[in-house]
């Protein structure tokens, strides 16, 4: 017979708050829940290029646009589309949800 485990909490300094639905989520892979936690993970106003961002989950640009383009179909992230203003392009933005 297997004892019962407890878990106990202590989110103390730098932390994210994920939501219980992305964890849960049957449909989503274990990348696509990386990503968006690593994405949750930054700073509000931290500013990157797409490299930054397969190379922190650790993804190739392939594999990391298909587990980010999941994300966004299942609607647990919006990217923008860039803009150009003066024949210079800005930033997109991710939204999290």
């Amino acid at each position: 017979m297997e004892n019962k485990s407890r878990l106990k909490i202590y989110p103390k300094g730098n932390f994210a708050s994920i939501p219980n639905e992305l964890i849960y989520d049957e449909e989503l892979s274990t990348y696509a829940k990386f990503i968006y936690i690593y994405l949750k993970s930054k700073p509000e106003v931290w500013e990157f290029y797409n490299f930054d961002l397969w190379r922190g989950v650790g993804l190739k640009e392939d594999a990391f646009r298909k587990h980010r383009n999941f994300l966004i179909e299942k609607k647990w992230i919006y990217v923008e589309k860039q803009k150009s203003i003066k024949g210079q392009f800005k930033p997109r933005t991710y939204h999290l949800f």
